[in-house]
């Protein structure tokens, strides 16, 4: 079943209170040991605009030692070490975006999403673009998308929420579980749960429950999770439009995932939606 005919038209208007925390874009690929090196991220900063515009971070080698147990053979090493990771990390000046590479993959983080035709995917291509400098990889083995939200009461015109009752109305039943039994809902303190999913175009983990946030207000988490996985040739033009599938299906499983009254509260800029 296509994804339009499964969750509908998908609105891709920003949201004016979103409730997203991060989203997070990596690849996986077969060991590429240029992409972790410092002339690889040099040449990311200054295709990417140079340092004014992005700060660099290298990441530190963690050094490994094994130690053999039991009796000694002769000839037989008693132990070996080696050293794992390195790599770098770009942070953008404004604070908006970072980009991150070892030496088997590639990934874009940001905590400032607007929305993915006019931000975040242009970002994306710029950095596919720039990968090209360095040497693409071979074999793609991952390719995922991850959207965490935290609904509380701002992100829909409320004062902070502290009882689960409040959610009522704003997440869709199929997630509330004890939340939808009425001698239950104001004894329930905490609720995870975890769904994965199979659609055409990928596969997707909707981990999702009641939080207490670090200000101790009441939360939903929706932590959704879209990825492909398997080896496959790596091409630029196929992992664009597969990252915008994955987007496709979050998007889908974020608005399904709320109730109307929820998705129209968080489009609107008002100042107080529901008093």
């Amino acid at each position: 079943m296509a994804l339009s005919a499964r969750f509908g038209e998908l609105d891709e208007a920003p949201l004016a209170r979103s409730p997203i925390v991060s989203v997070v874009w990596q690849l996986r690929f077969e060991d590429h040991p240029a992409l972790a090196a410092p002339q690889a991220a040099l040449s990311f900063q200054e295709f990417l605009g140079g340092p004014e515009q992005f700060s660099l971070t290298l990441l530190p080698k963690v050094q490994l030692s094994v130690q053999a147990t039991g009796p000694t053979v002769e000839n037989m090493p008693q132990s070996a070490t080696g050293a794992a990771g390195g790599g770098w990390r770009l942070y953008a000046a404004d604070g908006s975006w970072q980009i991150s590479a070892e030496s088997g993959s590639l990934a874009v983080e940001t905590t400032r999403y607007g929305t993915w035709e006019n931000d975040f995917s242009p970002r994306l291509r710029r950095v596919l673009d720039a990968l090209k400098d360095v040497g693409t990889p071979v074999i793609e083995s991952c390719l995922g998308l991850r959207y965490i939200n935290v609904l509380i009461g701002s992100a829909v015109g409320k004062s902070p929420m502290s009882a689960t009752s409040e959610l009522s109305g704003l997440i869709a039943p199929w997630l509330l579980g004890p939340l939808n039994e009425a001698r239950l809902e104001d004894s329930v303190q905490a609720s995870q749960g975890r769904a994965v999913f199979a659609f055409e175009q990928a596969n997707a983990i909707l981990n999702h429950g009641v939080i207490s946030t670090e200000t101790r207000e009441l939360g939903y988490l929706i932590d959704i999770d879209a990825f492909r996985e398997g080896g496959r040739a790596f091409r630029i033009d196929d992992v664009m439009t597969q990252s915008a599938a994955l987007h496709d299906v979050a998007l889908g499983l974020f608005q399904t995932s709320l109730t109307t009254e929820a998705l129209e509260a968080m489009r609107c800029a008002s100042a107080d939606v529901a008093g």
